[in-house]
C-alpha cells in the first residue's frame, strides 16, 4: 500500500490512520482471540502503517499523521474492554510518538470521536446491541445518541473536517493531542 502511493505520488505528507470495529463483549466473554484482533486492528496497524511513512516525513522535515481513536482512548465504557484497551494503546501510541518527533517537522494527533453514524461501524455496532441486549434498533441509536449532552451521533463530515484542519499547515503547533468530536460527552 504505502509502496503503491510512493510510486504514484513520489511522497507521503499526510497520513491518516483510520481502521475500526464494533466487535466488543464483557470482559468474561471476551477469548485471547478478540482480545489479539482488537489490539491488531486498532494499535498494531497504525503503528506499522505509520512506521513505513515516518523516516521519510522526518527526513524531509514535515508531515501529518492523524489517527482516529475514539472517546474510549480517553475513558472507559462497560462491557467492552478489549476495545478500550486497544483504543488507550492507540492514543497512548499518539502521544509518545508525538514527543519522539518534536521539533523534526512532523505533528501526531489523534481525533476521537464519539458515536458516528452514517458509517458501517455505526450500523455493526447496532446490530450488534440489537442481538446481545433484545432492543429494537430505533431504541439502540437513541440510546448511544443520549450519550452526547447534545443527543445526537456525529457525523461522518465532523470528523473530516478536523482532520482536514489537523493536515493543514496552520496546525504545525497542534501535536499529541487528542481532539474530542462528541458533542461534549467526554471533555479534558
Amino acid at each position: 500500500m504505502v509502496a503503491a502511493v510512493h510510486e504514484r505520488f513520489g511522497r507521503i505528507d499526510i497520513l491518516v490512520n483510520n481502521a475500526g470495529t464494533g466487535r466488543s463483549a464483557p470482559f468474561f466473554k471476551t477469548d485471547l482471540e478478540m482480545w489479539n484482533q482488537l489490539l491488531a486492528l486498532n494499535a498494531t496497524s497504525m503503528y506499522l502503517v505509520t512506521q513505513a511513512v515516518m523516516k521519510g516525513m522526518v527526513e524531509r522535515k514535515y508531515g501529518r499523521v492523524i489517527n482516529i481513536v475514539s472517546t474510549a482512548g480517553k475513558i472507559p465504557f462497560r462491557y467492552c474492554t478489549a476495545y478500550v484497551a486497544s483504543k488507550h494503546a492507540a492514543l497512548g501510541f499518539t502521544r509518545a510518538l508525538a514527543l519522539e518527533v518534536a521539533g523534526s517537522g512532523v505533528t501526531v494527533n489523534a481525533i476521537c470521536p464519539g458515536w458516528v453514524g452514517s458509517t458501517g461501524l455505526f450500523e455493526e455496532t447496532i446490530a450488534n446491541i440489537v442481538k446481545t441486549t433484545g432492543r429494537d434498533a430505533t431504541v439502540a441509536v437513541k440510546s448511544l445518541a443520549d450519550m452526547s449532552p447534545q443527543k445526537r451521533v456525529m457525523e461522518p463530515e465532523e470528523i473530516a473536517h478536523v482532520a482536514l484542519m489537523l493536515a493543514s499547515d496552520e496546525a504545525a503547533g497542534i501535536n499529541g493531542q487528542g481532539i474530542n468530536v462528541c458533542g461534549g460527552s467526554v471533555m479534558d
